[in-house]
């Protein structure tokens, strides 16, 4: 664990020092009350106007510590992965195509005008993947110098992956997968799509006048995109994926069109409603076809049980899709992604490799959220 042992065991935060770390959004009130739980100290609720001020006359235990920075690490650490397509016209092998002096750090240099607060570890490139020629990917990590955060870890690490796939279903596509942990490795990525796309226009895979397809908020309306949305409950996206249930969905009414006197009854006044529980494909929202004009969906959580055939690998999966930009800001260029938790039976957690597991699962549904695109978005929206 990146966590400095030493500094947690010669001098742990309590009062303001402490306030500063567990008031931070990683760590939901649900953190904090399991916490105040093992202490021996209960309260009724997840709150943390009521948790902060009762663990800030606490003493934590090193371990007690170490649960929460992990909290943390964990958060920034989930992959979140977001998917752009590009026609090219090459019969190049993918490396071909990748200019033999690239360099991200030169890249990020070129980019910024200023001296960022992490740096590239290495001089990382890209690979095949399998021995694909028409598959590449380039994996990278950095390290980030966060005096604000907290004082037990001012330098942290993100990891961030980008992954090139040639395609010929329709025409030649390039199909452009981008992986993030944290803001600043978002950053780089955009960075290196925008890099690349020039480098592909200068060989002439790329059109000049081509540019990268994203799936983007406004490219649905309210009805399509909450089929896009459903479309993830589906059977038919993989024999090694179940659907279970729905288990969270961001949902408001919209503005812009007359509403049902039942709905606006229901999240009158709230700008944005998070809904949890259990089976909510059974909610009104979902089963009434007649609404599904007049709310705005902008994120969704599904989970399914997995059973990686041949393998032995069973488990259940969570999968958050949203428009993130879309949730926080109301941004209508807000890009669609998703992020996993896996949690594997306990019989097979010996001999799991996470990374393939998490890859193998996120390539079903990045293939399949493609084909759900083309199926849903708005027609003229190329």
């Amino acid at each position: 664990m990146a966590v400095e042992q030493e500094q947690i065991k010669d001098f742990l935060p309590i009062g303001e020092q402490l306030r500063a770390m567990i008031s931070q959004s990683f760590l939901t009130a649900k953190h904090l009350k399991d916490l105040l739980n093992d202490q021996g100290v209960f309260i009724d609720e997840n709150d943390k106007n009521k948790s902060i001020p009762i663990l800030m006359s606490t003493i934590l235990s090193p371990k007690e510590f170490e649960r929460l920075v992990e909290n943390q690490t964990t958060k920034e650490e989930k992959f979140k992965t977001n998917t752009l397509t590009i026609p090219c016209k090459t019969e190049k092998k993918l490396l071909e195509i990748i200019p033999p002096s690239f360099s991200l750090n030169k890249i990020i240099g070129e980019n910024l005008v200023y001296k960022p607060n992490y740096k590239v570890k290495g001089n990382p490139q890209f690979e095949l993947v399998e021995n694909n020629p028409n598959r590449i990917q380039l994996s990278y990590e950095i390290e980030r110098d966060n005096k604000t955060k907290d004082w037990v870890q001012t330098k942290t690490t993100h990891k961030a992956l980008i992954t090139i796939e040639k395609k010929s279903d329709s025409g030649i596509n390039l199909i452009l997968t981008k992986n993030h942990t944290s803001k600043e490795t978002n950053e780089i990525n955009e960075m290196l799509l925008k890099n690349l796309k020039n480098n592909f226009k200068d060989a002439k895979v790329v059109k000049e006048e081509e540019d990268f397809v994203r799936i983007l908020f406004k490219d649905f309306d309210n009805k399509n995109r909450i089929q896009f949305f459903y479309s993830f409950t589906s059977p038919s996206i993989s024999r090694n994926l179940e659907f279970v249930e729905i288990s969270d969905i961001n949902v408001q009414l919209d503005e812009n069109v007359n509403s049902p006197l039942e709905i606006k009854d229901f999240i009158s006044g709230i700008k944005n409603l998070k809904i949890n529980g259990s089976e909510l494909q059974e909610h009104i929202f979902i089963t009434n076809q007649s609404f599904h004009d007049k709310i705005i969906f902008s994120s969704i959580s599904l989970k399914y049980k997995f059973d990686m055939i041949g393998t032995g690998v069973k488990g259940i999966c969570i999968v958050d899709f949203s428009f993130p930009e879309y949730v926080n800001k109301q941004k209508v260029i807000s890009e669609f992604q998703f992020d996993l938790t896996i949690i594997p039976d306990k019989e097979c957690r010996d001999f799991i490799n996470f990374n393939k597991l998490n890859n193998d699962i996120s390539k079903i549904f990045e293939n399949y959220k493609l084909e759900q695109f083309e199926k849903y978005k708005l027609k003229g929206e190329e």
